[in-house]
């Protein structure tokens, strides 16, 4: 079996989050315009509304976070309950 690479590691989404806060923590307004901008470049044209739709703010970084932490533990129990 070929060693696992950071890319393909999961990466839990507490982790995710922490690590997202941290890069975004060091971006300037115009550096996030650049980051956003390179990955539309490769939204496939069946996805750019959705892309697009995905540019609102959600309320505060703390709200959201614990919103999506929720999401994720609902989604990882059933499989640790069939474990």
């Amino acid at each position: 079996m070929p060693p696992m690479t950071e890319s393909s590691k999961r990466m839990s989404l507490k982790a995710f989050f922490e690590a997202l806060e941290g890069r975004l923590d060091t971006l300037s307004a115009d550096d996030l315009r650049s980051v956003l901008r390179n990955m539309a470049k490769s939204v496939p044209p069946d996805g750019r509304h959705a892309f697009l739709a995905q540019l609102q703010p959600g309320g505060k970084p703390e709200q959201a976070i614990a919103e999506a932490l929720g999401q994720d533990d609902q989604l990882e129990r059933p499989a640790q309950d069939s474990a």
